[in-house]
């Protein structure tokens, strides 16, 4: 196991020993293999890239890397640099969200600092896919008041029962989508009445459009 970065500069020197290297180089460093079932192949970029850059988190609820804060999102790109797909943050809260503010959410504590680290996408094959240049990120005053904005207006939804009615189209830059292997995953919510029902758990996501220009940013890329 890859002992975990000492400080920001540390990380980031590890980045750069990972950019430019395909899929197939990194899983042969650490001694993986390269799925080559789709369904097995969900979520195996993210967890390589942890595991050669020494994350920590495992499946705790804290930043990956959890001595310095950071939070690793792995994206994958477009020929042209542009993110294909949204980027999850974390699970939302359906039940026990009394007293719950921004502040103190999950979400807020993910997106505090990012390691974003584009990575190569379809229609690539999976071990050919090579990694790119990896950015540390906070967000601005305005991208925070944004994302505060929607993660408020979400969240009032769910307090009024109406969890059922928010679908990916709800959210200037943080959506809420279905978060569950298959329509058997039921977690608790609350309905109109206040009472609790079954429901599928559910996740914020960042939209592309707001990853797209994170990276434009910071990368220089057109559009």
């Amino acid at each position: 196991m890859i002992n975990s970065p000492k400080s920001e500069a540390d990380l980031l020197e590890r980045c750069r020993g990972i950019a430019g290297r395909t899929l197939a180089e990194l899983a042969s460093r650490v001694g993986w293999r390269v799925p080559t079932e789709p369904r097995r192949a969900k979520g195996f970029t993210g967890q390589l890239l942890e595991e050669c850059l020494g994350a920590t988190a495992g499946s705790k609820s804290v930043p990956d890397f959890e001595r310095l804060g950071v939070e690793m999102k792995s994206i994958p790109v477009s020929a042209t640099g542009s993110p294909l797909e949204s980027t999850y943050v974390s699970t939302t809260t359906l039940v026990d969200h009394l007293g719950l503010t921004w502040d103190v959410s999950r979400v807020r504590k993910k997106l505090a600092r990012v390691l974003w680290v584009p990575v190569q996408s379809r229609p690539i094959p999976l071990p050919q896919r090579r990694v790119g240049s990896a950015l540390l990120w906070s967000p601005s005053a305005d991208e925070e008041a944004v994302l505060r904005n929607d993660w408020e207006e979400h969240m009032e939804r769910i307090r009024l029962g109406m969890v059922e009615t928010i679908t990916g189209r709800d959210g200037d830059v943080l959506q809420i989508r279905p978060k569950a292997a298959d329509s058997k995953a039921q977690t608790w919510g609350i309905d109109e009445n206040g009472h609790r029902f079954r429901t599928l758990p559910r996740g914020f996501y960042l939209r592309p459009t707001f990853t797209s220009k994170i990276l434009r940013q910071n990368f220089r890329l057109p559009g």
